[in-house]
């Protein structure tokens, strides 16, 4: 190999180096961060799960008229969901704003869990 060649082979080795070390920036992703995430998603879904009912006589909700079995399928899902996943919100982000973690809790299976929740509502559909 000539001497040429060498150089331009150790320059492009170098930038490289240079650029895959400049793509594995460490991105940290705060416990605040996760739990306003998972808020807003929650409360955009659960927005739009209450578009879908109306108001009876009796000032309890019930489905719009109209609305399709499928939606009420969904609709059921998610208020499953919604039950499942509350607690464990207000757990973490109780925790996120304190730093404390309660007595008994393993804040990562929170966590974890609570993520599993909120991707099944993104999963289920809506806004």
């Amino acid at each position: 190999m000539k001497k040429s060649s060498r150089a331009i082979l150790s320059v492009y080795m170098v930038a490289l180096v240079v650029l895959v070390s400049g793509c594995t920036y460490n991105l940290q992703i705060t416990t605040k961060d996760t739990a306003s995430w998972m808020n807003s998603i929650y409360n955009a879904q659960y927005n739009d799960y209450l578009s879908w009912f109306v108001k009876d006589a009796n000032g309890n909700l019930v489905v719009k008229p109209g609305t399709p079995d499928a939606q009420k399928v969904i609709l059921n899902r998610k208020k499953s969901i919604f039950t499942k996943l509350h607690p464990l919100l207000i757990t973490y982000s109780e925790y996120a704003r304190t730093g404390i973690v309660p007595t008994g809790v393993i804040i990562t299976d929170v966590e974890a869990q609570a993520i599993g929740y909120v991707n099944d509502l993104i999963a289920e559909g809506g806004k």
